[in-house]
């Protein structure tokens, strides 16, 4: 297709209607059976308007569809493609920075805080469908946008929506800083990064496939050894999620984890109620931290504090799921 083709298909891509978040959602074959439902199990007057959901960036289960919500203008034409290209793990760590910013009115670091944690989402759904070759819906929005000048100070407008009907995929994805570049339409052959993977040993593999590693990792990608016995199998999803969103920073007392010889910044993830305790192995039980921080958690005099530390943690990175109360339940 010509670059004037593509101009021609992107402006008739530019939203005109008010589309509803939850009906594109649905319409990208991903479940809306939580919108209308409360924190609680009550029912929800406007599920569209369910502030758990209606502001979200990304949608999209386990086994679902994956959907993002990108700006039509931040769609390009480059050569006989349409791509759209960012970093939203970079986003966040400017937005996490403006929130801990003490110098900051309360309402920007609140509103600074649940865009990161938005961006954060983003981003391990790019991880999702890069890792898996996952096909990507893009919710396209047309309004007045944020400035990175007021990023956590003022929420863009969104005016209108739309789905694309044809999927994009992810062309190029850097695990170690977060670049991306989708381009509409399926994939049609291996990318580039591929091929490097493929003439790499494991070790070497490891950084080029995710910038940040486990114990877990480590074990399953270099000694190739299988768990058995009492040993409970972790999900290696949860792990992941777990640690971008620490992003190589321990969770319980904020140090860098030490960087490996391939590249890779090593911590070590933890349950904070134990598999073998009921814990549920979820990122809201899954906590990312150093290697002295998880000694301390097994066999520190103050452990249980060091818990109820983590706990604290979890709720704020998850409110909408009631942490402290289910993950206390367990262990009273």
């Amino acid at each position: 297709m010509s670059s004037a083709d593509l101009r021609a298909v992107l402006a008739d891509l530019e939203p005109v209607q008010r589309h509803r978040v939850m009906d594109l959602v649905e319409a990208s074959g991903i479940s809306v059976a939580g919108w209308a439902i409360k924190q609680g199990g009550l029912p929800v007057a406007n599920p569209s308007a369910n502030p758990a959901y209606c502001y979200e960036w990304a949608f999209g289960a386990k086994g679902e569809p994956i959907a993002l919500c990108v700006w039509h203008d931040g769609l390009l034409v480059d050569g006989d493609q349409l791509d759209y290209r960012g970093n939203l793990r970079q986003l966040a760590l400017r937005l996490e920075a403006k929130a801990t910013d003490r110098w900051e009115p309360a309402k920007h670091r609140n509103r600074a805080k649940s865009q990161a944690r938005r961006a954060r989402d983003f981003d391990i759904r790019c991880q999702d469908a890069w890792r898996e070759k996952l096909p990507v819906r893009f919710i396209l929005l047309k309004g007045e946008q944020a400035d990175d000048s007021a990023l956590g100070r003022d929420s863009s407008l969104v005016e209108f929506r739309r789905l694309d009907q044809e999927p994009w995929h992810l062309s190029q994805y850097d695990m170690m800083t977060g670049d991306f570049r989708f381009v509409r339409g399926f994939a049609v052959e291996e990318s580039a990064v591929e091929a490097e993977v493929a003439g790499t040993d494991v070790y070497e593999q490891i950084a080029l496939e995710q910038p940040y590693v486990d114990q877990f990792d480590v074990v399953e990608k270099l000694e190739k050894r299988e768990l058995q016995g009492s040993s409970y199998v972790r999900s290696a999803q949860v792990r992941a999620e777990v640690l971008v969103r620490a992003a190589g920073l321990c969770e319980a007392c904020g140090e860098q984890g030490f960087r490996m010889a391939n590249g890779a910044i090593y911590l070590e993830t933890h349950h904070v109620v134990p598999l073998s305790q009921s814990g549920p192995d979820v990122k809201w039980n899954v906590v990312a931290v150093c290697a002295n921080d998880h000694r301390i958690a097994h066999f520190g005099e103050n452990r249980e504090g060091w818990r109820n530390h983590m706990i604290e943690h979890l709720s704020k990175c998850y409110p909408a799921a009631d942490v402290s109360r289910r993950l206390s339940e367990l262990v009273s």
